[in-house]
């Protein structure tokens, strides 16, 4: 018996991105490569001492702890990787395996059999197993000891390939090893399918219809009746085919090429006059096929049609209108002559049958065309520009005034809607874009002029004055647009509801809405102006923060108040002054009841500043007052009636002079008399009754008592002069 070798490396990290799975169905697929694992490799795990617990034997007849599948022994937690040995002769199992690549998974038939029924039992191994990779599953063969085959089992792919352009999707993948596919023009095949917005047309060509780069780097798709010389026809619009679309650029930008069957020759101005459309008229030298050309200045449609009537339509005209010919007018009543004659028939002229020029039967068609016209084919009888009685039937309808259409036509003898007219009117059907509002009213919705010509009609939230509502807007109704045009024709009559109060400009600030602020005038509810030069928003709202959140600011943002700052005596304002409580950081209040601000400023500088205060402001002290001896207040006595007699007692017990002593000695004056108690007195040159004296006076303060008789005057003047002239005196004087 020959023992066999099956070698499985599953390598998944590589060959595994996804699970893999082994499986005993019926079929399987395997081929020879010459990019092998090493035998060293396949056997590494049999050299790794450390590795011995999982080597392992399965079989269906294992008891306890001994696996009996595969997949029981891949349970095994082994960091070097799993040797696996099929001791049955016959082995069926599912089983997935999920390995890394550095955990390589060994399995071997371990039962001895002959050399054909193994190498078939091995090859049914791989039957139905699935991978998420090429080439996933290494096989070697090895019998007696000599490697007989090996190579890659390449497994079901569970990801779908990409197998054509055709076929293309978005979660197909593209198969670096396909010939009939070239990975690089799959690539290329997907961006330009399901990337095409960012592909460059040197990589994916324009596309005929649905190009999301249409109008950027592809051409615009042409829009009817707004064609432009570059834009694309769209091969996908529904009504409006590829090939009228091409017809229609051709008459716009390459008329002179075309048919008049494809293009209708123009009133004036066509190039393929005299060629694919007929001449134009020339004055004096009309043809019975030239048209009139409505542009010429000196030659108008009527004379050019009246003239063309002349000469070949003259048995219906007035000889008022065309003079008679002599010889051969055609017309009857004797004031032309007979037959028929070609394009002047009537009703009773007869065909001449010896006429070679003109034919029975075309005479007859001609009449019929004429008189019998409503039966008559459009083959037979081309449509007329005028009184067809199969107008809406086999000819188009003739347009009505205020009713075009793009396929009727223009009667050229209607006489309150000349054809000149009629085509501007279809112009404003078939060609509006180029027309002036003027000559074409601009349109409720849809109109191609708008933001041009015609005012551009009017965006939800961003209303102009001089756009116009769009009566067919999905998601902005005309309503809803009048009112917001409202907010800005009429907004002073606007509740608030409607239209919201402006940042500036709004004609209802002071009313419905705040009025704005004014600065140096703000307002706890006014509102800050955003368009104001030299009062930024910052500065106003900085301004009305000392008004909302006054306790908060500083005295440099929000100057102290005159009243009511939460602020005073909290650091950044002083404190609010008092009455009778005066300090000298303290302000007056403006609104304290019965205490005014007048009284406490005289409170303030009787206080703080009394040396430049009047005694009627603030009364004389009795100590300490620095007025005291300058004029507003009496000197403090020194010593008896010094420095003057009409000096006062400093009610300071520390003073120089003890007031006690003082007010004992004051009673001793020049009127004392009999009112003062015996021996309190001392008679003196100074004090005594009946004495005069030469004494200081001073404006105001003659003591009392002492009349101008008792002063000597003369001294009286000096001590004057002393005291307010003394720049003038000499020193002997004074």
């Amino acid at each position: 018996m020959t023992r066999i070798i099956i070698s499985l490396l599953l390598s998944l990290s590589v060959a595994f991105s996804e699970n893999s799975s082994l499986s005993n169905s019926e079929s399987s697929s395997h081929h020879n490569s010459t990019h092998t694992f090493p035998i060293e490799y396949i056997h590494a795990t049999s050299h790794i001492q450390s590795n011995a617990p999982c080597r392992l034997n399965v079989s269906q007849y294992n008891t306890g702890s001994n696996p009996k599948t595969v997949a029981s022994a891949l349970q095994s937690s082994c960091s070097d990787g799993y040797e696996i040995s099929l001791m049955d002769s016959i082995h069926y199992e599912y089983v997935e395996i999920n390995k890394n690549k550095s955990i390589p998974v060994l399995i071997q038939s371990g039962y001895n059999i002959s050399e054909k029924l193994i190498r078939t039992k091995v090859q049914q191994l791989f039957n139905g197993s699935t991978s998420s990779y090429r080439n996933s599953i290494y096989y070697l063969f090895i019998i007696n000891n000599k490697i007989d085959a090996s190579g890659y089992v390449d497994l079901k792919i569970w990801e779908d390939y990409c197998k054509s352009k055709a076929d293309l999707t978005l979660d197909c993948i593209c198969d670096a090893n396909s010939t009939s596919y070239p990975i690089a023009q799959c690539q290329k095949d997907k961006l330009c399918k399901f990337d095409l917005i960012h592909q460059p047309i040197d990589v994916c060509p324009c596309q005929a219809t649905g190009d999301p780069r249409a109008g950027g780097t592809c051409p615009a798709y042409c829009v009817k009746e707004n064609l432009t010389s570059n834009c694309t026809c769209d091969s996908n619009l529904p009504n409006y085919s590829d090939g009228q679309c091409q017809i229609d650029k051709a008459c716009k930008y390459d008329l002179i090429h075309q048919s008049n069957a494809t293009c209708p020759c123009l009133s004036t101005a066509d190039p393929r006059a005299n060629g694919t459309c007929p001449a134009y008229c020339v004055k004096g030298n009309v043809t019975e096929n030239c048209f009139c050309d409505s542009n010429l200045p000196n030659y108008s449609v009527g004379q050019c049609q009246i003239d063309k009537a002349c000469k070949y339509d003259l048995i219906h005209q007035s000889n008022a209108t065309c003079p008679c010919l002599s010889p051969a007018d055609p017309r009857p009543d004797g004031t032309c002559p007979g037959y028929c004659i070609r394009g002047y028939v009537t009703s009773e002229c007869i065909c001449d049958s010896n006429l070679s020029s003109f034919p029975v039967e075309s005479c007859q068609r001609e009449k019929k065309c004429k008189f019998e016209l409503i039966n008559q084919t459009t083959s037979d009888c081309p449509c007329q520009a005028t009184g067809d009685p199969r107008a809406g039937g086999a000819c188009p309808a003739y347009c009505v005034k205020g009713q075009v259409t793009s396929e009727c036509v223009c009667d050229y003898y209607i006489p309150d809607f000349t054809i000149a007219q009629c085509q501007k009117e279809k112009l404003c059907i078939t060609n509006l874009i180029n027309q002036t509002a003027s000559d074409c009213s601009c349109l409720a919705t849809g109109d191609p002029r708008a933001g041009k010509a015609c005012p551009a009609y009017c965006i939800k939230g961003q209303v102009t004055s001089e756009c116009t509502c769009d009566t067919n807007s999905t998601g902005y109704t005309i309503q809803q647009c009048q009112k917001e045009k409202l907010c800005m024709a009429n907004l002073i009559h606007q509740t608030i509801s409607d239209c919201p109060c402006l940042a500036t400009g709004d004609p209802r600030a002071g009313n419905t809405c705040p009025a704005y602020c004014i600065k140096g005038q703000v307002t706890a509810n006014c509102t800050c102006n955003a368009n104001v030069t030299g009062y930024t928003v910052d500065q106003c709202q900085k301004e009305k923060l000392c008004f909302a959140d006054l306790v908060n600011q500083t005295a440099a943002d929000c100057p102290c108040l005159p009243t009511g700052d939460p602020r005073a005596g909290e650091g950044q304002c002083p404190a609010y002054c008092i009455k009778d409580q005066v300090n000298q950081s303290c302000v007056c209040d403006i609104n304290i009841p019965g205490y005014t601000v007048a009284q406490c400023q005289i409170e303030y500088k009787c206080k703080y500043n009394l040396s430049s205060q009047t005694n009627a402001t603030c009364p004389c002290l009795s100590t300490g007052d620095p007025r005291a001896g300058y004029g507003q207040c009496p000197a403090y006595c020194v010593a008896k009636d010094q420095p003057s007699q009409r000096c006062v007692c400093d009610s300071n017990p520390s003073a120089q002079y003890p007031p006690s002593t003082c007010q004992s000695e004051k009673k001793c004056n020049v009127s004392s008399s009999s009112t003062v108690t015996k021996d309190s007195c001392t008679c003196s040159g100074s004090n005594h009754p009946d004495v005069t004296y030469p004494l200081i006076q001073y404006p105001g303060q003659v003591p009392s008592g002492l009349g101008s008789a008792g002063l000597k005057h003369g001294q009286c003047q000096i001590d004057k002069a002393c005291k307010y002239d003394l720049i003038h005196q000499s020193n002997a004087t004074c």
